[in-house]
Order: C-alpha cells, then structure tokens, then sequence
C-alpha cells in the first residue's frame, strides 16, 4: 500500500474512532446540545484526548504490544458504530453547506483546502524534522518493542506528559511504517475548524474567516510555527487544539449561564447547558496539559479567568467552583504524572530535584538543566551570567505581565473577556515560568487572532477582501518556496521512490542508521555523539549526548564518562566531531561543542575500534 492510501485511511479511520469515543463520552456530561457541526467538534476532540489512555493503560498493564492494540481499536470500532454513523450522518450536513457557500467565501474555502491538501502532502511522507526523530516518535517506537512503560536513560523529554505521542504508537501499531504526521495535521484542521465554528458565534463567518487568515499572515512563513507542524511529527498542533477548545468552551459557558438567567422566569432553568460547557472547558484544559508540560499553564490560566467571571455566580461559591474546576483538570492528567513517579521517583521529573529526587539525576544536574534554557535568551553581545540571566528572565516576567494586565484592563467590559483573560494569564505563565520562545505562545495564537478579528468586526467590508487576497498570495509563496520538498512527498507517497530515497538527502545519518540497523541487534546500546540525533531511525536502543539537558551522562573527568557509558550498558558510538556552522556564535552550541566532543574524542582513541564512515559519521565498538 502506498503511503498516501496509508496515510488517508488512517486519517480518516482515527477521526471516525474519535469522534465515536468523543460522542459516547458526551453523553455523560447530560449536555442538551443537539446534533450539530459544533457538537461533532467537540465529540471528535474529546475523543481524541481520551483514546491516548488506550495505549497507555495497555503498556502500564504491560500488554501494549501492536496486536493488543489493534485488537482494542477494533473492538472499539464494533461498540462504537452507532455513535460513528450518527458523527459521518452529521459531518455530511455540514460539508453539504460548506458546498453552497459562494462569493469571497467560496475564494476563502478553495485556497484553504488547497493549502490543507499540500500540507496534507506533506504530513503524509517519512517524518524527518529533528524534535521528531528525537524523542516524539522515540517514545511510541520504544515502548511498542517493550509493550509496557519504560524508562528511558538520556531521553529526559520522554517522562513528560505524551498525549499524542500515544495517539503515534496507535498508528504504528497499524503499520511500523505509518505517516504518524496525519495526527498532527488533524489537530490543525480541528484547530481551523474551531476558529471558523466560534467566529461565527462572537459575530459573523466572517470573524472567523478574517482570524484564520491573520493566523497564516501571521506564522505562515515560519518553520516550527502552526501551519508548518501540522505537515509534520511534531506536537504542539495538540495543545494549540485542546487550548482553543477550552477557552471556547469557557465563553460558552458564560454566555449559556447569562442565557439561563434570562430564562428562568418565563420558560424554566437553562442551566445543564451552562454546567456542561464549564466541565468540558476544564477537562480540554486537562487535555491541554497531557500534551506538554508547558500545557499545565492552560489550567492555571482558565482557573484564573473562571475566576474574573465571578460576577455571573454568587461569591459563595466562587471558590468552590475554582476548585472543582482546577480539580476536573487535574484529574484528567494526573494518571501520566503517576506514570512519571512510578518510573522516576519524581512525578515531574526532573524538576524539584532537592523535593523529589529522581533517577539518573542530581542537583547539580538539574541546576544545569535550568541554565540550558535561561542561556537560550542571552542578549546579544553579552556573556550568560548568572546575573545577566536573572535580569533579562525579570524583564521578560515583567513584560508577560504587563501584556495580561492590559489586555485584562482592556477588556474589562468586552464580550470577549474570558478568552482574553485566559490569554493574557497564559502569556504571563510563559514569560515568568519557562525561558522564551514564540513557540511556546502558539497555544492561544489561534484565540488571540479570534479576538483581534472581533475587534476589527466594523470593518468587515474594508478588511475581509485584502485579507482573503494576502492569504492567496502567501498560499502561492508557501508552494513555490516549498516546490522541491512537495515534490519529494509526491513522489514517496505515490511510490515512485522509496522511503530511503526521500530521507537520505534529508538525514545527515541515514547511511549510519541503516548500517547499524543491519549489523546490530535492536537491543544494542548506542551513544550518538553528534549536534542532531535522529534517535528514532536506529533500532538500537540510542541515546542522547546532550551534557545540558540529561545527568546520565558525564564528560569531566574521562574515567566518569567511560564508568557512566558501561553503567547504561553503552557498547557503540557515532561519532561526528564536527558541529553547524553556526555553533560558535550559540552559547548553548559552543558548550556543548566544547564539552562533549573532546572527551568523545579522547574515548574513541582510548576505547573504540572504527567499524563504519559514512557522511562525516564514524561507528566505533567501544571496548570495556
């Protein structure tokens, strides 16, 4: 089968068992919505975050192996066919309207399902970007060979929270070879199809319409943004999802209490419909949460803008119901940090190591950890000082800060203050809780466009046609920048050449990992000693150099490193000694570069027998 019939099948086989899953859940929270475009959203994303806990019970109860997993979904498929045929019944009647649309709206869904589908091209081939082939498709492959948990030496990204690496282990379990790339690209469509469905709820098709061509004006263009993840392994189209979904749900929330109010004098208590929109909203946030750990801030920050709608509840219960609704949350994605406690000792593994402690690492270790990320925002011509660290981390906080209490001030009396306040409390989380990166922002990217859409709403007829025209023409720029990779997925997805084929030029370690892969057995122990590391293309148990960002391994004094390497069982090395181009201008990168290749180095002389060249890379056999 080729990937592109691979790739659809299984695109459309995980949204139908999704929104299954999701439309028998829902009935649980006794929502009086009817059946309806919205209400299919919302099934198919709760349905979506909760078919991770398939996987990850049968690999905690040590039977997550592919044929077990199969067999569940399956299973699941023949319970849930009543509930499938009611969520295609549905979604037939909401693309039949989306066919009559005409005018500038019709131009809006031709170039947005152009886009998709060349993303969607993409989705479908080989995953070959970095984070990836780290740790995202590292995890699922690994635990499917073990077909329970385990712990991973190195890997520190792996004890985290993986929603959606658990929906990837669902489709390998289907075929090794899957396009696990579709799972982000659905989130990203779901993500678009909620900006078009609560547009139109805060004011018109077209606020909808206008916000999801801001979000490609915005980050369009940009390498690890929206657009360009949801074409590849990555993960943050998952909490971008659960995000928006939560938020939504939260107005919504608002609006069908206000509504309820009004009712109750004349035809009777609305409330069930308020109550329900509140519990979801909690439980996306949860959601949220398992896909990151930068998704915790999502519940603090609806916690805190449940709490700015207290006007619309008695004070009484506000506190009760910031309980309730944190604890909904909590609930939802303590079972991976049980997970993380029973592998590590530490549920939030590495972090709070004097409190928790925690395998493989120290104090100093996680002391090394923080200053990794802090170093990442070194302003120019500065040394990272501890000082000048802490300084530029304070201007940071300040900002986040200053942002959310404008934009909450700002708001104070707007429609849209909910969704505001969740966003100006999550930017302040980021800013004073992590280092800084504009990734880490894109969860409320596609709510911040919403709201700037609605602001703008009384210049529909001046804004809404050069904005439809900007998208077209950056549509147009994102296929002729992109021509040869389109080209390349083309190719591979309808076979005309192999999956080799496409990742050789692609992966600077290919060649390596396919020799390894055919001269060693998969429970071989290997250190990549290189900048990138495409862990998941060895079937050899690999394992991260990284010094900054694991404790397992040391590289000072030589005698720790070669104690440290036979204590995780370390048998081969990949060696490359030489790093990007632009390492030396990269504090992060020049210490690494200083650090780590040396002391490989001095170990492959003392230690190694070079058995492989290929592309700058070198394997040796280390001999103990």
């Amino acid at each position: 089968m080729s990937l592109a019939l691979l790739g659809l099948a299984e695109l459309v086989g995980l949204w139908l068992l999704s929104a299954g899953v999701g439309g028998r859940l829902l009935r649980l929270f006794r929502s009086s919505l009817s059946a309806s475009f919205e209400r299919l959203l919302l099934e198919t994303v709760l349905g979506l975050g909760a078919l991770q806990f398939v996987p990850f019970f049968l690999f905690a109860f040590r039977v997550g192996t592919p044929g077990v997993i199969r067999g569940t979904m399956l299973l699941l498929f023949v319970v849930l066919a009543p509930d499938i045929r009611d969520a295609v019944k549905v979604a037939k009647q909401g693309f039949s309207v989306i066919l009559k649309v005409t005018g500038w709206r019709r131009v809006f869904v031709i170039a947005l399902s152009a886009l998709l589908a060349l993303i969607l091209l993409r989705a479908i081939s080989p995953v070959s970007d970095g984070d990836a082939l780290d740790y995202h498709l590292t995890l699922p492959l690994r635990l499917l060979e073990a077909g329970r948990w385990v712990y991973i030496p190195t890997i520190t990204p792996t004890n985290w929270p993986s929603s959606l690496e658990m929906l990837y282990a669902l489709l390998l379990s289907v075929h090794p070879e899957s396009p696990i790339g579709v799972i982000p690209f659905l989130f990203g469509v779901l993500t678009l199809a909620a900006m078009l469905l609560y547009g139109r709820k805060l004011g018109g098709a077209w606020i909808g319409i206008f916000a999801v061509s801001l979000l490609w004006i915005y980050d369009g263009s940009s390498s690890v943004g929206f657009w360009n993840q949801m074409g590849t392994g990555m993960i943050d189209t998952g909490t971008t999802l659960f995000t928006t979904l939560a938020i939504f749900a939260l107005h919504r929330s608002t609006l069908a209490h206000k509504s309820a109010q009004e009712k109750e004098s004349s035809e009777g208590n609305g409330e069930p419909l308020s109550i329900a929109f509140r519990l979801l909203a909690f439980v996306f946030a949860g959601l949220a949460a398992t896909t990151k750990l930068t998704g915790v801030w999502v519940i603090v920050a609806l916690t805190m803008a449940d709490f700015i709608g207290k006007d619309l509840y008695p004070f009484s219960a506000t506190f009760r119901r910031i309980l309730s609704g944190a604890g909904i949350a909590v609930a939802v994605v303590s079972a991976w940090f049980v997970k993380t406690f029973l592998l590590t000792g530490n549920p939030i593994y590495p972090a709070f190591h004097k409190l928790f402690g925690g395998i493989e690492w120290t104090a100093e270790g996680w002391t090394r950890y923080q200053r990794a990320h802090m170093i990442r925002n070194t302003p120019p011509n500065s040394l990272p000082t501890p000082e000048i660290l802490f300084k530029v981390h304070m201007v940071i906080g300040l900002t986040g800060l200053a942002i959310c209490l404008f934009a909450l001030w700002r708001t104070r009396r707007s429609p849209v203050r909910v969704p505001v306040a969740v966003a100006g409390v999550f930017t302040f989380c980021i800013c004073i809780a992590n280092y800084f990166l504009p990734r880490f922002f894109m969860p409320i990217i596609p709510t911040v466009m919403l709201c700037l859409a609605y602001t703008l709403r009384k210049s529909e007829k001046r804004l809404l046609i050069p904005a439809t025209i900007v998208f077209c023409l950056l549509g147009f720029g994102y296929t002729q920048k992109n021509r040869s990779d389109l080209l390349a997925s083309a190719r591979v997805n309808t076979g005309f050449i192999s999956r080799a084929d496409y990742l050789r030029p692609l992966v600077n370690d290919y060649e390596m990992t396919q020799y390894v892969n055919a001269h060693f057995p998969p429970e071989t122990v290997i250190l990549i000693g290189d900048y990138d590391h495409d862990i998941a293309l060895y079937h050899a148990q690999a394992l991260w150099p990284d010094f900054w960002l694991q404790d397992a391994i040391h590289y000072t004094p030589q005698s720790l490193l070669e104690a440290d390497l036979r204590r995780v069982g370390v048998t081969l090395l990949v060696l490359k000694t030489e790093f990007p181009d632009w390492c030396a201008k990269s504090h992060y990168c020049r210490e690494r570069m200083e650090t780590e290749t040396p002391a490989l180095i001095a170990l492959a002389k003392r230690r190694g027998k070079a058995l492989y060249t290929a592309n700058g890379f070198v394997l040796y056999r280390l001999t103990w």
